[in-house]
């Protein structure tokens, strides 16, 4: 049973969300049933998504949000670019940047963690 537990707690799963509105939450209530069950959770979206909750809370950002890791990586643009505005661009350099963004914060997460599932 000890060695069940072990490898339980081995299992790491990866969660991506694009960080648009109504995006994000399923993402977290996933996460959360996941993690209920004893799987280490990890939720990654853009750094856009830690601005915003920086700007929304006045503290630091929290890491974990109810057993969720949170991680963040680049989407190509500045924090003081408007996204909404200019989508198709956003959505263009997010297309080209964001892969090999996502691909390296994936890589530091298996060194750090044997197993990971995206």
């Amino acid at each position: 049973m000890a060695q069940a537990e072990e490898k339980r707690e081995e299992n790491h799963v990866l969660l991506v969300a694009f960080s648009s509105q109504g995006h994000i939450n399923p993402m977290l209530r996933l996460g959360k049933r996941l993690a209920a069950r004893g799987i280490h959770v990890s939720l990654a979206t853009t750094e856009i998504v830690r601005h915003r909750m920086l700007k929304s809370s006045g503290a630091g950002p929290a890491d974990h949000v109810t057993g969720i890791e949170l991680l963040f990586f680049s989407d190509g643009l500045s924090l003081d670019y408007d996204r909404k505005t200019n989508l198709d661009v956003y959505m263009d350099i997010l297309g080209k940047q964001g892969p090999s963004n996502l691909s390296a914060l994936s890589k530091n997460i298996t060194r750090v963690r044997r197993s990971c599932y995206a």
